[in-house]
């Protein structure tokens, strides 16, 4: 899995110089942006909406500790208000995966 990482909003976003299948947060917007070119530097956003794509907040102990069945070839992205990290759960092994805000997971 590659990082995910969290910018206080689009015009930090606009500065960055990714590379293709780069996924980044706007915090401002609640947000999810991948890299989908970068010759010019182009952008896919997902909106948060109940239809298309959401993140839950709440504090990792409860994110850790939640019961979560996704269908084949879903995730579900939660943040953590108390870690400020993303926590994605794909289903694969019944686990959490842990994007810390300092780019680590």
């Amino acid at each position: 899995m590659s990082d995910i990482n969290i910018y206080e909003n689009q015009a930090a976003i606009d500065a960055l110089t990714p590379v293709s299948g780069d996924l980044v947060v706007d915090r401002g917007t609640s947000t999810l942006h991948l890299c989908t070119g970068t010759s010019p530097v182009t952008w896919k956003i997902f909106n948060p909406d109940s239809n298309a794509f959401n993140i839950d907040e709440d504090t990792e102990a409860n994110i850790l500790a939640s019961s979560v069945t996704n269908p084949t070839g879903e995730v579900q992205i939660r943040y953590g208000t108390d870690t400020e990290d993303l926590y994605v759960y794909s289903g694969a092994g019944s686990t959490w995966y842990k994007f810390s805000e300092d780019g680590t997971v």
